[in-house]
């Protein structure tokens, strides 16, 4: 008897689980709207996750330990530096001492990418006369 039982089980088992296997297409354009819906998100996705992955990569390039220099490198670099500021110049005393005429054009182009223009009136002063020299402020 425990064994029609089980049987009879196994065989209502099997004829829900193939029922449900064998089940058809209804409505197509159903299914083909849900497919391209499923298509135009995964699309999007993706494309959300590569611009996120871009923009950690390069936060993560900021936090990158940099490599130390060389002795060579930084005398060719203070070389290529002293040939920039002085063009024209063999001698490291004609750089620091430039003529008259030029030293105002020199300052002037250094200062040109700037558009910070100092105002007449004071809008903030604070005085530190009340503390103790070495030490962080009271207020």
């Amino acid at each position: 008897m425990k064994k029609y039982i089980l049987l009879w089980g196994l065989l209502i088992l099997l004829l829900l689980i193939a029922g449900r296997s064998m089940s058809q297409v209804t409505n197509p354009g159903t299914v083909v709207q849900q497919n391209g819906t499923n298509h135009a998100n995964n699309d999007v996705n993706n494309s959300v996750n590569n611009g996120l992955n871009n923009a950690e990569s390069s936060l993560k390039g900021l936090f990158k330990k940099k490599k130390k220099m060389s002795h060579a490198d930084s005398v060719k670099m203070g070389q290529t530096q002293a040939a920039a500021t002085a063009p024209g110049s063999t001698t490291a005393a004609t750089a620091s001492n430039p003529p008259a005429g030029q030293g105002a054009t020199q300052t002037l182009t250094s200062y040109q990418n700037y558009d910070f223009v100092p105002g007449n009136n004071i809008l903030f002063e604070d005085e530190f006369t009340d503390d103790q020299s070495g030490e962080f402020p009271t207020h």
